[in-house]
């Protein structure tokens, strides 16, 4: 979900769906490390409007916005609980999450027309990248049974750009979008 100038007034809002591959460097015998490393890649959609966003000093900025984005970062898993909760044959971690990495995003109208090529949307001389940083702050908790598990995942990622909507200057809020991702997972053992 996304939480920009086309949903300020709602809050987080415009689910869409995504996928995302993630690699956790555990190490064998190690069960018992709190922190653990992350590379995360993945992609994502999102659609919203505000057909009240009203025109700033005659300007109108889009009212509408589907944007598809892709992500890569480096997270650190912390886990707080010095072991493994036991739940029968499987074990129980909680975690909280904290990464840093990069967000290309492609705002488009409702002809599919990108967005950032339509200068008038925007007020006069705006431009941006469609490229920025991203800080994904999370909390969640992993099952696991021998090699193989189940993850939860609750992450807001901040961004480093008010234009994940092509809007700043005529929209509603100050500052950067943002964006909310639950996600679940299946967890693999590879290489033992």
């Amino acid at each position: 979900a996304y939480l920009g100038d086309l949903t300020v007034s709602r809050g987080l809002q415009s689910p869409g769906a995504g996928a995302q591959l993630v690699l956790q460097f555990d190490e064998p015998g190690q069960g018992q490390r709190r922190l653990r490393p992350q590379l995360v890649a993945g992609f994502g959609a999102f659609q919203a409007d505000d057909l009240f966003l009203p025109p700033v000093n005659g300007q109108q900025a889009n009212r509408f916005v589907r944007t598809t984005f892709w992500y890569v970062n480096l997270n650190v898993l912390v886990r707080p609980l010095p072991r493994p909760v036991l739940l029968g044959a499987a074990t129980l971690r909680p975690h909280v999450s904290i990464g840093a990495g990069l967000l290309n995003f492609t705002p488009r109208d409702a002809a599919d027309v990108p967005l950032r090529e339509q200068v008038g949307t925007r007020a006069q001389g705006e431009t941006y990248s469609t490229g920025t940083l991203s800080l994904p702050l999370g909390l969640g908790a992993q099952l696991r049974w021998g090699d193989w598990g189940l993850s939860l995942d609750d992450l807001y990622v901040v961004t480093g750009s008010a234009y994940l909507d092509n809007i700043d200057q005529l929209g509603r809020s100050t500052g950067s979008d943002a964006l909310h991702r639950v996600s679940f997972g299946v967890l693999l053992a590879l290489g033992r």
